[in-house]
């Protein structure tokens, strides 16, 4: 469990990096992104286990753990010492939507930073395409058709635009089975966007 739940983390890191070149955002902010997204569910680490074997559905306590654990996540680091503000913003603010149906502050459009609303997209494609004790992964391809319907409402528009047309149907990170039955894992895209 430890060895899928960390696996998940380099998918939204990796995601996360691709989306960000492809929007421009600058270098140094890309690191504090990538930082972000490994260090996002910190503090639900304990739940995490719990939830990957349990088939009930959340107790009352569990789903307040996980509308509190992005505030719990960025005190945890910076208590730790880190400093970077952008990612502390991000850890904080990465279950935020455009439509304002995210969390812990239900902000609406622009005040979700863009790199912000990259990683929240890269861990909702992730999260999909990741199977769950109760239900199986979805595809890419699947999970890219349900991106673009979410466009506009949770989703920011441009970004899920810029998402689907550079990720691909097997983006870096995603693990695939080859015609011989062997498990590989995809390191980059090919030059036609596969």
């Amino acid at each position: 469990d430890l060895l899928r739940r960390d696996v998940k983390k380099e998918k939204v890191a990796i995601l996360s990096e691709l989306a960000a070149i492809q929007a421009g955002i600058d270098p140094e902010s890309r690191i504090s992104l990538i930082a972000a997204a490994l260090t996002e569910n910190i503090a639900m680490i304990d739940l995490q286990d719990t939830l990957q074997k349990q088939q009930s559905p959340l107790t009352e306590i569990q789903a307040s753990s996980i509308r509190q654990h992005p505030v719990k996540a960025a005190e945890i680091l910076r208590n730790a010492g880190v400093q970077d503000e952008l990612w502390l913003d991000t850890v904080l603010h990465h279950h935020e939507r455009t439509d304002g149906s995210g969390y812990p502050g239900a902000l609406r459009g622009s005040e979700v930073s863009k790199p912000v609303r990259i990683m929240a997209l890269a861990d909702i494609y992730s999260a999909m395409i990741s199977p769950r004790h109760y239900r199986l992964a979805k595809f890419s391809g699947e999970t890219l058709r349900d991106t673009f319907l979410a466009r506009s409402t949770e989703i920011d528009k441009e970004l899920s635009g810029l998402f689907i047309s550079h990720i691909g149907m097997f983006p870096p990170g995603t693990f695939v089975t080859l015609k011989n039955n062997e498990t590989s894992i995809v390191i980059r895209r090919g030059t036609d966007g596969k």
